[in-house]
């Protein structure tokens, strides 16, 4: 009779870990799709950035018809604008972090436009590559 309640036991304390180890697993595997897929998006939103800087590089400051090719190219070249903005911005963000205020959060703001745009356009003209 102690067997029989010994392999009870057994069989309870494995179905209740089974039972856990499948949520878990799947938690796990859910998991690991999203960063993969995560990892994935980051990639095409910095092509798209390369690809938009060229675009409007090309429309405002150069009229010359970007090479849609290279995507080695676009791809370098939106991220290195998504590094050097995010310092730019990064910077342009102390005032704000000093004194904040909603003046200075707007000053900040015009002032991040004019940065953005002499940082996107030095960036897509050196790197851009023209037919």
């Amino acid at each position: 009779m102690q067997r029989g309640i010994a392999v009870f036991k057994y069989f309870v304390h494995g179905f209740v870990f089974s039972i856990l180890y499948g949520v878990l697993f799947f938690l796990f595997l859910g998991s690991f799709i999203g960063v993969i897929l995560g990892f994935i998006s980051v990639l095409v939103l910095i092509l798209f950035l390369g690809y938009a800087n060229s675009f409007l590089t090309a429309v405002l400051w150069t009229r010359m018809e970007p090479d849609w090719d290279a995507w080695g190219k676009l791809f370098l070249q939106g991220l290195v604008l998504f590094i050097v903005l995010l310092i730019v911005n990064l910077i342009l963000e102390i005032p704000n972090m000093i004194m904040p205020s909603t003046i200075t959060y707007w000053m900040m703001f015009a002032g991040r436009l004019f940065a953005d745009g002499f940082v996107a356009k030095n960036i897509g003209v050196w790197l851009c590559e023209y037919e």
